[in-house]
This record gives C-alpha cells, sequence and structure tokens, in this order.
C-alpha cells in the first residue's frame, strides 16, 4: 500500500509541474503531451534489477484548417 501512496504523489507532483499554453497557431490548442517513468527496483534469485515503465500521451488536437 505504501507504494501506492508513493505513486499517487509523484503522480500529483508532476501535475502540479504542468504548462499550459496555446500554440503559435492556435490560441484555442488543446494539444497536451504527457510523459510519465516509473522505476523499480527488485531482486530476484540473487541478483539486482531495475525496470523502468514509460507512460507516454501524445495527445492533441488542433485546428488543421487554421494551421
Amino acid at each position: 500500500m505504501d507504494d501506492y501512496r508513493e505513486l499517487l504523489n509523484l503522480i500529483r507532483m508532476g501535475h502540479k509541474g504542468r504548462k499550459i499554453a496555446a500554440t503559435m497557431n492556435n490560441d484555442v490548442s488543446s494539444r497536451s503531451h504527457t510523459i510519465l517513468f516509473v522505476y523499480r527496483n527488485f531482486q530476484c534469485r540473487g541478483q539486482d534489477y531495475r525496470t523502468k515503465l514509460c507512460f507516454i500521451d501524445l495527445a492533441g488536437s488542433e485546428k488543421v484548417r487554421k494551421s
């Protein structure tokens, strides 16, 4: 349960650091890119491992006619 709370706290911290702004082509752009890396260290059969899970959201919507 502590790992879950720690992950949620990290996500909240990242959310607070978000930047939101219009693009030069479109002042009503809804483009939003998010990258989240989750690292996990663990041992298996006496060996140390580190895994990396990447969440990447390149979602966006532009009014193509205006661009």
